[in-house]
């Protein structure tokens, strides 16, 4: 999808938020060109999506368009649109618990966080112990 398209169909989605969600969220919803990656995440998590709060700037969503090119540039448009929703949610939904001074979002988002990292170590100690003739799973051949 490219960003023109991808810009729309954000917009398309924030125009159905109603009102009073948006209260507070004096820096709007945005589009970024750039692909997001948080060093201390698993090697193909990208960040699709951020919601941000800044003493001057205020609060704002960024949805990231590079992430969404680097996850789904093979997937259909209704892969991205369905994602992007997704997106969209999931950042608002932070916003409205910031606001009511909760961090339920904040706690799954890290158990999310580290069940990808739990997958990805899994996937690579496997790749590792075939590599060097042990069986998968083996103790013994992980690293600190």
């Amino acid at each position: 999808m490219t960003f023109n398209r991808f810009v729309e169909a954000a917009d398309r989605l924030a125009s159905q938020i109603p009102e009073p969600l948006l209260e507070g969220l004096t820096g709007g919803i945005q589009v970024s060109r750039e692909e997001r990656q948080n060093p201390d995440d698993p090697p193909d998590v990208r960040i699709l999506g951020e919601y941000i709060t800044d003493p001057f700037l205020g609060a704002q969503i960024v949805l990231y368009h590079g992430s969404f090119r680097r996850l789904f540039a093979r997937e259909p448009e209704e892969v991205w649109l369905e994602e992007l929703a997704i997106t969209l949610r999931h950042e608002l939904r932070h916003h409205l618990e910031t606001r009511a001074g909760l961090s339920d979002l904040d706690r799954e988002d890290m158990e999310e966080l580290q069940r990808l990292w739990d997958e990805w170590l899994a996937m690579t100690e496997g790749a590792v112990d075939e590599e060097e003739g042990g069986e998968a799973g083996d103790p013994a051949k992980l690293e600190p």
